[in-house]
C-alpha cells in the first residue's frame, strides 16, 4: 500500500468522525427543541385548566346568584356535575338549600352507575371447574351416577373425543335414565 492510499483512508475516517459529530450535534439540538416544546405544551395545558376552572366558578356564582342562593355555596357544588341552572336547582333541592314550591316539580338528578358492573357470560364455566372427557365421565357414571348426572346437566362433559367421534355414548345415556 502506498502512502497516498493510507492518507486517503485516514481522510475518510476524519470525514466520518466529522459527520458523526454533526449528527450528534443535530440530535442534541432536536432533543433540546423537543424539551422546550414539551414545556410550552405543559404550560399551555395548565393555563387552559386554570381558565376552565375560573370560567366554571364564574358560571356557578352567577347561577347561584340568579336562583337566590348564596354564591359562596357554589364551593359545595360537585365538581363532576354540569354547571347548568337545572342541574344546580336539582342539586340545591336535594341538598336542602331551597324548597320546592307547591305544584312545582323538580326532576331528581340522574344517578350514573359507578364502579364495576359484572358481566354475565352465557354458558360460561367457572375457572377451575373440571371438564370430563368421555372415559372420565363413564368412569364417574359407574362410581357415582347421581354426581355424573349433575356433571352432565351442567355441561361439563366434552362430548366429542377425537378417538370416539361418531360412536354412541350408550352407557352414558343408560346411566342418566336411572
Amino acid at each position: 500500500m502506498s502512502d497516498s492510499d493510507i492518507d486517503a483512508l485516514l481522510d475518510d475516517e476524519e470525514e466520518s468522525d466529522n459527520e458523526n459529530k454533526r449528527d450528534n450535534a443535530a440530535f442534541a439540538k432536536m432533543r433540546k427543541e423537543l424539551k422546550e416544546a414539551q414545556k410550552r405544551a405543559e404550560a399551555a395545558e395548565a393555563s387552559a385548566a386554570e381558565f376552565a376552572a375560573k370560567e366554571r366558578t364564574t358560571v356557578l356564582t352567577e347561577t347561584f346568584g340568579s336562583m337566590g342562593l348564596n354564591p359562596k355555596h357554589a364551593k359545595f357544588y360537585p365538581t363532576e356535575a354540569e354547571p347548568t341552572a337545572d342541574a344546580v336547582k336539582q342539586w340545591a333541592v336535594t341538598e336542602g338549600f331551597i324548597q320546592v314550591e307547591e305544584g312545582e316539580q323538580v326532576e331528581p338528578p340522574k344517578q350514573e352507575e359507578a364502579g364495576f358492573t359484572p358481566t354475565v357470560i352465557q354458558d360460561a364455566r367457572m375457572i377451575g371447574t373440571k371438564v370430563y372427557d368421555v372415559q372420565e365421565f363413564e368412569q364417574l357414571a359407574r362410581m357415582d351416577p347421581k354426581r355424573a348426572a349433575e356433571v352432565y346437566k351442567a355441561g361439563r362433559v366434552k362430548k366429542e373425543d377425537p378417538w370416539t367421534v361418531g360412536q354412541p355414548m350408550s352407557f352414558v345415556h343408560d346411566s342418566l335414565d336411572k
